[in-house]
């Protein structure tokens, strides 16, 4: 099939099944094929003659016409059943073509992951300067349904009651899902606390915090596993394995849900002065100019020799080679390092 590089074709096929094995007949629709509406997907195998529903995921084939090969994503599709407009995105893009770098949280899905490696990124060094490890897991779910605005409302109400008992937490809200991972239209917090208390003083300080007659459950845990949760909550995109014991690139992948842009709420905030001593705009400042000097370091011909050389022949591959550039590029302006990476060099030309 001839088609241009600029003219992709898009085919549709079921997730479970080989490329082309599953097509939708032209002569047929969906509701012809199976007889049911159109707001269920269901796709139909020619062979079989029958229809197989495919609810909440489809792969695509991107055929790119210029290198003759078809790239498979997976994609879905989000239904639910309510009666108020939905909150989220029932099938946001996965990118947008920009010379800018995507930011977000409900833009596209590549947005949505640069937003939460941002973030992410700012939680652990706020961790290291604050010198102490984030203390409490707290989710709290509302079990009614809301709109934006008694969203926005309902928080700051909460927010205002945790700070004045002294809490300090970063908060982050996500869409409910039941238990197959079908949205609900409702919503929850999670909550990373930095601040010292029980487990008894927060249970009431959240109790007291929630407006009357919002129906609503908790839990309240130590963090266990500080980083594993920080990048649970976010939703960012790390390799591990899913329920079915299968390692997987995308851990959150199903789990990820977008709101609608332009809805008026917070996907992010803070309750207290939860930035160690500095400003949010601040610590990244200083995240990216460090991330610069490391990059600019490792160009210079004597620190990419001791690179290769710790990682060669010091540590014999043992210690990975991210961490060797990274700590090296870090600290190659120090006396000792620059020392070392010259006294290399001279050997490697002599």
């Amino acid at each position: 099939m001839k088609t241009s590089p600029m003219k992709p074709v898009r085919v549709k096929l079921c997730l479970t099944k080989p490329l082309g094995a599953w097509v939708l007949p032209a002569a047929k629709s969906v509701s012809e094929a199976n007889g049911l509406s159109e707001d269920k997907t269901m796709l139909y195998n020619p062979r079989k003659g029958k229809t197989r529903r495919q609810d909440y995921y489809k792969k695509e084939a991107l055929w790119n016409g210029k290198d003759h090969r078809a790239v498979i994503q997976t994609k879905r599709y989000l239904m639910y059943d309510s009666n108020q407009e939905p909150l989220f995105q029932s099938d946001p893009l996965e990118f947008r073509q920009s010379s800018f770098k995507p930011k977000g949280w409900t833009d596209t899905v590549e947005s949505f992951l640069n937003e939460a490696k941002k973030e992410a990124t700012l939680l652990l060094r706020n961790r290291q300067l604050q010198g102490h490890c984030y203390r409490w897991d707290v989710g709290i779910n509302f079990e009614s349904e809301q709109s934006a605005k008694e969203i926005s409302d309902t928080w700051a109400k909460v927010r205002r009651m945790l700070k004045q008992v002294g809490v300090v937490a970063y908060r982050i809200l996500e869409i409910t899902t039941d238990g197959n991972g079908h949205p609900m239209n409702r919503v929850h917090y999670h909550l990373l606390v930095k601040s010292d208390h029980s487990k008894a003083d927060l249970e009431k300080a959240i109790d007291q915090s929630i407006p009357k007659g919002i129906p609503f459950h908790k839990h309240v845990k130590p963090i266990e596993n500080e980083w594993g949760y920080i990048l649970y909550i976010l939703k960012a995109q790390v390799e591990g394995y899913n329920k079915q014991r299968r390692r997987v690139k995308d851990l959150y992948a199903d789990a990820r849900i977008l709101f609608r842009p332009k809805l008026g709420i917070k996907k992010v905030a803070t309750v207290g002065n939860f930035w160690a001593n500095k400003s949010k705009s601040t610590i990244w400042s200083e995240i990216k100019d460090k991330e610069r000097r490391i990059g600019e370091n490792l160009q210079r011909p004597e620190v990419a020799l001791l690179v290769n050389f710790i990682h060669e022949d010091f540590f014999g591959r043992q210690i990975a080679r991210k961490k060797i550039e990274r700590s090296i590029g870090l600290h190659a302006d120090d006396e000792s390092i620059r020392r070392w990476a010259e006294k290399l060099a001279g050997q490697a030309t002599a």
